[in-house]
């Protein structure tokens, strides 16, 4: 039963990596996204660098976001294996816990972008 769990877990762990692998490959930029590169003496307006500045974030939004998925879902597999020693499963347990809450505020934070981006007409 144990080596059942264990290869369902790890076909999780990999259909769950070929998920996140494109959103840490699209989470790229260049240097000249960011707005703030150009001819010499060429002036940037402040709307170009904050729109280089939100390229920026998004990739940084989108790799941290992939690695707290990740990091919830080894915290959810060592917690369904099964942890026999009663220290590890309470340490497993907060590091689910904390995995949710951290899931939790990065889409709440998603979702605030997005109503004011929609409010403010970007």
């Amino acid at each position: 039963m144990i080596t059942t769990l264990t290869n369902t877990i790890r076909n999780i762990a990999t259909l769950t990596l070929l998920y996140v692998l494109p959103t840490i490959a699209s989470a790229q930029f260049t240097v000249s996204e960011l707005g703030l590169t150009g001819e010499e003496g060429e002036n940037k307006s402040f709307a170009t660098v904050v729109y280089g500045a939100g390229n920026f974030f998004n990739a940084v939004y989108g790799i941290v976001f992939s690695l707290v998925v990740l990091f919830f879902l080894f915290s959810l597999a060592r917690l369904l294996l099964g942890v026999e020693d009663p220290e590890k499963r309470k340490t497993v347990k907060f590091m689910v816990t904390w995995g949710v809450i951290a899931l939790f505020v990065l889409i709440s934070f998603a979702g605030i972008v997005a109503l004011t981006r929609e409010t403010i007409n970007l």
